[in-house]
């Protein structure tokens, strides 16, 4: 069933006389030549490529921006100096001339933070600023999508994306501003605020870059599912490729990710330009 020149991965062609006719247009509205859509998922990609490409990068920035989060925060948690309990220390330090001496970065059982020895206290802390972050960004999330159909509609869909890239853009500018506070209090409103414009981009982001491939197709139902598909296909490639990218960077054990957060909003201006 699978269409020769649609690089072996397109859709059955429902037109191809495989389904009677009052199957072929069930719910398309559409005469079946309308739906004859021909090369797959290759045609998507190349009747797409620029948007395909912008959302590849932009996804990729999304990721990349995410993976090493958890270990910026670890490197923010701060406690006193552990006491060692006859001779013992927690996990993080290590007993040496009488004290706790903190373990290396290069330790399996370092503590994930520069300032402080007592990995089970950095891993308890960050758990619960966590905990904090999530539902403002949830909330901000479900918010933003009561409104987004209608401004993708009203505004059009080219500049709702830039307004999806630009707003998370923001946020990573607001944990980079985060990183030189010295208040703890401080610190976790900016970081509050930071997710909460993460959860307003994930949340115009998705719908805008459907509308568009839906737009992009031009009544041609074949070629918007299709599109579909080359969008997900594409989105995946830019998750792998953040991950890849980022996986050396978290290899090092960083203890300072201001420049790392700085990267960030340099490749957000560069998804913009695109």
């Amino acid at each position: 069933f699978v269409s020769s020149a649609s690089c072996g991965i397109g859709l059955p062609d429902i037109a191809n006389g495989a389904m009677a006719p009052s199957m072929r247009s069930v719910g398309s509205g559409l005469p079946p030549e309308r739906l004859k859509g021909r090369g797959g998922i290759c045609k998507a990609l190349k009747k797409m490529r620029h948007f395909l490409l912008c959302v590849g990068v932009v996804q990729a920035f999304d990721f990349a921006s995410f993976d090493p989060l958890n270990a910026f925060l670890y490197t923010t948690v701060r406690c006193p100096t552990p006491t060692p309990d006859r001779g013992k220390c927690p996990r993080g330090s290590f007993f040496s001339g009488g004290a706790c001496e903190p373990e290396p970065r290069s330790s399996k059982d370092w503590s994930m933070s520069p300032h402080c020895a007592v990995r089970e206290h950095v891993v308890h802390e960050v758990t619960h600023l966590k905990g904090l972050l999530g539902w403002p960004q949830q909330i901000a999330s479900l918010v933003t999508l009561v409104f987004a159909g209608p401004l993708i509609d009203a505004l059009g869909r080219k500049p709702m994306l830039l307004t999806s890239v630009t707003t998370h853009t923001v946020s990573v500018a607001l944990i980079a501003m985060a990183c030189s506070l010295d208040g703890r209090a401080a610190f976790v409103v900016l970081l509050v605020i930071a997710f909460v414009f993460s959860g307003g981009s994930n949340a115009i982001f998705n719908p805008a870059s459907n509308a568009m491939v839906a737009d992009l197709s031009r009544g041609n139902e074949k070629l918007r599912g299709d599109g579909f598909v080359a969008l997900g296909i594409v989105s995946q490639v830019g998750l792998v490729l953040a991950f890849a990218s980022m996986y050396p960077v978290l290899k090092m054990n960083l203890t300072d990710y201001r420049d790392m957060w700085l990267g960030f909003i340099g490749f957000g201006g560069f998804s913009l330009l695109l």
